[in-house]
This record gives C-alpha cells, sequence and structure tokens, in this order.
C-alpha cells in the first residue's frame, strides 16, 4: 500500500487561518477594543489564511481537511452545533465562577465548586443518551431535546442577578450540563454513521476543532459582556 503524501501546505494553512483568529479573540475586549486596528488585522490575516486553507485542500492528494466532508449535511449540522455547544460548554464553565465570587460573594472555593453540578449532569445525561440511542438506534430527537434543555440553562443564568440565591445558578448549572450530555457525545455518534469509514478520524476529530473555536469564541464574547 503506498502511503499518501502528508499534506503540509494544508496544515501551513491551516495555523495560518486558526493562530490569527484565537489572537483576536483572546485580545478582543482586553488587550485591544473590538473595533481596534490589531483586531481588524489579526482577523483579516485569519480569512486570508481560511482562503489559503480551502485552495490547498482542493489540490492536496490527502487533505487535512477532505472539502468533502462539507458535502455531507450531517457532518455541517454536527459542526455547528459543535461550535455553538462549545460557547455554551466554555462560557459556563469560566464565568459561572466568577459571578459567584464577584456577585453573590461566595468564598473562591465555593465558587469554584459550581462547575461540579454542571459535570455530573453532563456525565449522567450522557449515559442516558447513549442508552437511548443503542436501543432506539435513533438520536436526532436526542440532539434536539438536549439543545432545547440547553437554551432552557442559559435562560436560567441569564435571569441571575446580585440578589439571586446560591441555589439558582447551581440549577442552571445542572440544567446545563443536562443539555450538553443529551447532545455533545451523539453529534459524534451522528458524524460516525453518515461518513465512511476512512473518513471517521477526520470527520470526528474535526467536530471536535469547530467545538474548541467555539468555546474561544464564547470566553472572548462573555468577557467582553463581563
Amino acid at each position: 500500500r503506498v502511503q499518501a503524501p502528508i499534506d503540509w501546505v494544508g496544515m501551513a494553512a491551516l495555523l495560518w487561518a486558526v493562530v490569527p483568529l484565537l489572537l483576536a479573540l483572546s485580545w478582543a475586549g482586553d488587550r485591544f477594543g473590538w473595533t481596534s486596528v490589531e483586531v481588524a488585522a489579526l482577523l483579516a490575516v485569519s480569512l486570508l489564511g481560511a482562503g489559503a486553507f480551502a485552495l490547498a485542500e482542493h489540490r492536496a492528494a490527502d487533505p487535512v481537511l477532505p472539502p468533502t466532508l462539507f458535502r455531507e449535511r450531517t457532518f455541517v449540522v454536527a459542526s455547528a452545533v459543535s461550535f455553538l455547544t462549545g460557547i455554551g460548554l466554555f462560557g459556563a464553565l469560566s464565568y459561572m465562577p466568577l459571578f459567584i465570587q464577584g456577585a453573590l460573594g461566595a468564598s473562591a472555593t465555593n465558587s469554584g465548586l459550581v462547575n461540579t453540578p454542571m459535570m455530573l449532569g453532563l456525565t449522567v445525561a450522557s449515559l442516558a443518551a447513549g442508552n437511548v440511542a443503542s436501543r432506539t438506534r435513533r438520536y436526532r430527537w436526542t440532539v434536539i431535546a438536549g439543545g432545547a434543555v440547553l437554551i432552557g440553562g442559559m435562560a436560567i443564568m441569564a435571569a441571575l442577578d446580585e440578589n439571586t440565591a446560591l441555589l439558582s445558578p447551581i440549577a442552571g448549572m445542572v440544567v446545563v450540563g443536562l443539555g450538553l450530555g443529551l447532545s455533545m457525545p451523539l453529534l459524534g455518534l451522528a458524524v460516525q454513521n453518515a461518513l465512511a469509514s476512512r473518513l471517521l478520524g477526520v470527520a470526528t476529530a474535526s467536530t471536535q476543532f469547530f467545538r474548541q473555536i467555539g468555546g474561544t469564541l464564547g470566553i472572548a464574547v462573555f468577557g467582553t459582556i463581563v
């Protein structure tokens, strides 16, 4: 079996696209304003890198991110949902402890422990979702239900203020964890069932990549709001 050449050009172009984007999202609202020249320049460089990456992938013999993946509706939807859930997951994990300590006056230890109920909810919901999917061979409505529960949890947390009892943010975190647990694991399963076996590795990794990018964007946006 002849080994396909490594897509060095594609990997370099991907770094060209992603690194300036991450820097722009990390610095916007902190070191520089969202409308500053520095952030605009980084976003422009990232956009050029994305164009170079798309061109490189169309020409590569064994691309890092095969363009054919984007012809699969399941992959596109799963990547978009992963991106959005990344915003909710990392945004909640990063800033809820800050709210607990800064607005409600809890100790640093208690503010850190508030993430525990969310992870417990995520674990329980993941187990339940996996059992449902394995028995029914269906997962679409479970993923949709997870998204609805996630929205409900974010709505609970959006209503919090300095007079809120400590149980309210804990309840919101539990609901968010349940929503994430119902949807996140099944997204990878949906992608794996929809694609050929030779694309499973890159497709799974790509959905995780989009989730991480969503998390970075969520932290940046929520940080600016804070």
